[in-house]
């Protein structure tokens, strides 16, 4: 899911990126992403597991808890690494 960071990046939010983490490291709620301040990050969000190769609205039903889990998995690695694409997690 790297590709969703650098996706993101790329969709009108690289003047806005610094602010982004500086938001991003102050943040408090786990499941708060400053990203969506500055653009619809579910959607790049999308985008990037589209260009992976999978679509996690195959179905009608909505999302599998499969691709779910990794749409958080994917948010979780972005956040920890501040949006850089090579993992610097410790």
């Amino acid at each position: 899911m790297q590709d969703s960071l650098q996706f993101i990046k790329r969709k009108n939010v690289k003047a806005y990126m610094k602010t982004i983490v500086q938001l991003t490291k102050k943040e408090t709620d786990p499941m708060i992403c400053h990203s969506g301040d500055y653009c619809d990050s579910n959607m790049a969000m999308y985008e990037a597991f589209v260009i992976n190769g999978i679509d996690p609205l195959e179905t009608d039903d909505g999302m599998s808890q499969e691709h779910t889990d990794l749409w958080n998995e994917a948010w979780d690695l972005a956040k920890k690494n501040l949006f850089y694409t090579e993992p610097t997690v410790k």
